[in-house]
């Protein structure tokens, strides 16, 4: 892993839908568009929340996966209760 923040790490699910692109005839411009906008986001959470983890340490760590695991939990019920 760079240090130096040289190299950007994204989900492997992107490769998939690069090569699916690559067999169409979109444009680059328009591929390379698309692309940043929807690597972008996945992106900003990986590094800016590694970075909080790597500054704050393990107690932070901790409960912020627990807070996003019980607002993962209520937005689910909510869901299923509206759709279902």
């Amino acid at each position: 892993m760079d240090a130096g923040g040289g190299a950007l790490y994204h989900e492997p699910f992107f490769d998939y839908v690069s090569y699916a692109a690559g067999l169409t005839r979109m444009p680059f411009w328009t591929f390379l568009l698309s692309t940043f906008i929807g690597v972008l986001p996945f992106s900003f959470i990986i590094y800016y929340f590694g970075g909080i983890i790597f500054n704050w340490g393990l107690l932070y760590t901790a409960f912020f996966f627990i807070g996003i695991a019980l607002l993962s939990a209520l937005f689910g019920k909510a869901l299923i209760k509206k759709f279902l």
